[in-house]
């Protein structure tokens, strides 16, 4: 697709094409017009000789002399030489239509004229030579047009650039107010749609202004909806985190069955505060600032592989680790406790069987695990999935930190892909 071009560019480009294509119409009409000029004052000067020599052949057979020594009487087509026979053939003559030829440094008008005492043309013959013009003058023609020229030229330059600025000047202003407008800067430019000239433009700042108010207005509230909603999510979880805590304490010798309820409960508890704290922070935009830390990647992933290896119980799987010792990441140890925790938890549910890939190297991270059907999973894995927003998760906060994740399937293997 063609980049977008400014306003004003186009409309410059526009005027150079206005201003070449005028030069070119006005130099061809000036030429032409000063033509027809002297074609029409020659014709004239003509004419009154003609009426002049008729007169006296009314009464003589004889032609008069001619003042002019560029100028020539003939009483017929005979007489003329053989050039000028050839540059006005007999066919063309008409009684007082002139006929004009040009040969280099050479212009020639004839003028036939009927003869009163002959049935036949009598014939005035005006010839301009280039080297002959003695005739000079202050300003020539071609003078005259760069002069025109230079003065139409400065008119549609002032009248093209008044228009413009007219157009141009509001839409600039119109796009400065765009350009402040930032959720995170505090000035911004005041825009009164009154201000504009056109009514169009007046439309389109008091829509615009209208949209950015409302859209201000929304994410106010929910900005504010996420203060609320931070602590009363995070208040019920934390306590119902110490109410397990107190009746795992209470609890000496517990049944095997309460012992995996109560389990299952902690692990519920915690995805739910982790997911909390996620979800906080990608709604937050840059307002919540997370702990930037340094820490060891084998021992996050095997913290995390320790947090979900119910989900292999029962399960012919193998988990394989790939990851050199000594890697330390620094960044926000939640967000990627979070990451992992959801990539993790994906692959150990979703693997019937097979190999789960979990790799790690100085780029990103990497796991890959053989999916099964749908239909396959159990009501009680099904269930203890949670939310059904892991990947989803991962793909925001990815899209948040600026982090590669490419997320592929090939038949029966899964594969998510994470570059930092």
């Amino acid at each position: 697709m063609k980049a977008p071009s400014s306003i004003a560019r186009y409309i410059g480009l526009q005027v150079t094409l206005l201003f070449s294509a005028l030069i070119i119409i006005y130099s061809l009409s000036i030429n032409k017009v000063y033509d027809w000029g002297i074609f029409d004052m020659t014709h004239y000067f003509l004419s009154l000789q003609a009426e002049e020599v008729y007169l006296e052949l009314k009464y003589s057979d004889d032609l008069p002399e001619s003042g002019d020594r560029y100028t020539q009487y003939y009483l017929n087509f005979e007489q003329f030489p053989s050039v000028i026979k050839t540059l006005f053939p007999i066919t063309l003559h008409q009684d007082g239509e002139m006929l004009q030829a040009q040969i280099p440094g050479y212009v020639y008008y004839l003028l036939p004229y009927v003869n009163p005492r002959r049935d036949e043309f009598f014939y005035v013959l005006h010839t301009y030579s280039d080297t002959a013009d003695e005739y000079d003058v202050a300003i020539d023609i071609p003078e005259l047009q760069i002069m025109l020229l230079l003065f139409v030229a400065l008119l549609v330059f002032l009248l093209v650039r008044n228009i413009a600025m007219a157009i141009v000047k509001p839409v600039k202003k119109l796009e400065r107010w765009a350009r402040s407008i930032d959720p995170e800067s505090k000035t911004r430019i005041e825009i009164d749609p009154k201000s504009f000239r056109f009514k169009e433009l007046q439309l389109v700042a008091d829509r615009l202004a209208g949209s950015v108010n409302k859209l201000e207005s929304y994410h106010q509230r929910e900005k504010d909806f996420l203060r609320t909603l931070s602590h009363e999510l995070r208040t019920p979880l934390a306590v119902t985190r110490a109410a397990l805590d107190l009746l795992q304490q209470d609890t000496q010798q517990p049944l095997t069955g309460d012992a995996l309820k109560l389990e299952r409960m902690r692990r519920a508890n915690n995805h739910m505060l982790a997911t909390t704290e996620c979800l906080l922070w990608l709604w937050s935009g840059k307002q919540r600032d997370l702990e930037v830390a340094s820490f060891d990647v084998r021992g996050l992933v095997e913290q995390t592989v320790n947090m979900n290896q119910y989900l292999l119980q029962h399960k012919t799987v193998q988990l394989v680790l790939e990851i050199a010792d000594g890697l330390i990441y620094t960044c926000e140890n939640k967000l990627l406790k979070m990451v992992l925790e959801n990539l993790v938890r994906n692959a150990f549910q979703y693997t019937q069987s097979g190999d789960v890939h979990i790799c790690a190297n100085e780029q990103g991270l990497e796991v890959i695990n053989h999916c099964m059907e749908e239909d396959s999973q159990s009501e009680e894995q099904k269930e203890d999935y949670g939310y059904g927003v892991g990947l989803y998760l991962v793909e925001k906060i990815c899209e948040q930190k600026g982090w590669a994740i490419t997320v592929t399937q090939n038949r029966d293997i899964f594969k998510v892909c994470m570059v930092f």
